[in-house]
């Protein structure tokens, strides 16, 4: 009965929705269609650079950025504002410009994840625990750590780093549901499990990434009664979470960390959500950037992305970084509702209501 409410309260909400998009006038004027400049000269570069960030065209200055370093390639500004345009606009010249700023903790993340990726764990080990020990990355650092080690195959090195920070005062509660993610990717089942009960009581109420982890491995061991009416309970207070429902309750059983670089993202993700709002949210973009980087399939991921985009009134990016979701995904109707939205946004009302619909109708 309870579910039935959850789903009649979702209806409504993909109703409201189709509502609201029949009424739209087409052409919002918060869309700001732009193309690529051709770039003749230095100063134009540098106007160039400037309007792009005024409007969000982070490819734009990326492009601008790179031609004023061809003119000042030792200019440490322009390396850094080089650097952070192309990762944000997720160009893969951004490795190199990284390679360039010892000092910024950016382009040191960037750069240990291309050797996580690669498998040069002890290289990236090192480098996470150089990071500096102030912030938030003072809490990632730890974790970031963990994983490359855990990367390696030294699970248990891993777990005795995490130890004396799931004792401590500070983020109890995610040191213990990495170190539960670890334990259950090396195998070791039981302590996994312990781990995942004391990281829901760390937590308290619950969310939808702690319980994708938690009823992941319920599932994978027998429990799959109680890891289902886990995720119901969750959803049955959230008509969103509602609408994904089927497909979390479809896919249940699958792990959701594959690999330790899966775990690496999965930090980032938290932490952007965690930061995002904040006086310093550009972090949060660059965390889910670089998230990205490890775990193109995040989806989550990139629905924050998509969500910043259009706040920053870029639609046309906020639509873009949907593209790679697949079909099959649990969250696809999360990402089809947010396409509609955009599709709004932009004037592309029939559209907007074909999505909707087509929600409605697999609810």
């Amino acid at each position: 009965m309870q579910h039935g409410r959850s789903l009649r309260r979702s209806a409504l909400l993909v109703l409201s929705l189709l509502s609201a998009c029949a009424a739209a006038q087409p052409g919002d004027p918060d869309y700001v269609a732009s193309g690529p400049v051709r770039i003749t000269t230095t100063s134009g570069a540098q106007l160039i650079a400037r309007h792009a960030l005024a409007i969000g065209d982070l490819g734009e200055a990326s492009r601008a950025y790179d031609t004023l370093l061809l003119a000042d390639p030792g200019n440490s500004d322009l390396t850094r504002q080089a650097f952070l345009t192309n990762l944000l606009a997720f160009r893969p010249e951004a490795v190199s410009l990284a390679r360039e700023l010892p000092g910024l903790q950016a382009a040191q993340l960037l750069l240990a994840d291309d050797d996580a990726r690669a498998g040069r764990w002890k290289r990236a080990e090192g480098r996470y625990a150089g990071l500096a020990k102030q912030g938030a990355m003072d809490v990632m650092r730890p974790l970031l750590t963990a994983w490359a080690v855990a990367g390696g195959g030294e699970y248990d090195r891993a777990l005795a780093m995490l130890q004396p920070l799931m004792e401590g005062p500070h983020f109890r509660a995610l040191f213990v549901l990495n170190a539960a993610m670890i334990a259950d990717l090396a195998g070791k089942d039981t302590q996994a499990a312990g781990l995942y009960q004391r990281a829901e009581k760390e937590f308290g109420v619950p969310n939808l990434p702690l319980l994708r982890q938690v009823t992941s491995f319920e599932a994978r061991h027998g429990q799959q009664a109680q890891a289902e009416a886990k995720l119901r309970k969750l959803a049955a207070g959230n008509e969103e979470l509602a609408l994904a429902l089927p497909g979390l309750l479809r896919h249940m059983d699958q792990r959701q960390v594959r690999r330790a670089t899966d775990g690496m993202a999965d930090v980032y993700t938290a932490f952007a959500a965690a930061l995002r709002g904040q006086p310093n949210s550009e972090l949060s973009s660059v965390l889910l950037r670089l998230a990205l980087n490890l775990r193109p399939d995040a989806t989550s991921a990139r629905l924050l992305v998509s969500d910043i985009a259009l706040a920053s009134k870029r639609p046309a990016d906020a639509l873009s970084v949907l593209d790679p979701v697949t079909a099959d995904d649990a969250l696809l109707p999360l990402v089809q509702v947010r396409r509609a939205v955009i599709a709004e946004r932009m004037g592309r009302t029939d559209e907007a209501l074909s999505l909707l619909a087509t929600v409605a109708r697999e609810m």
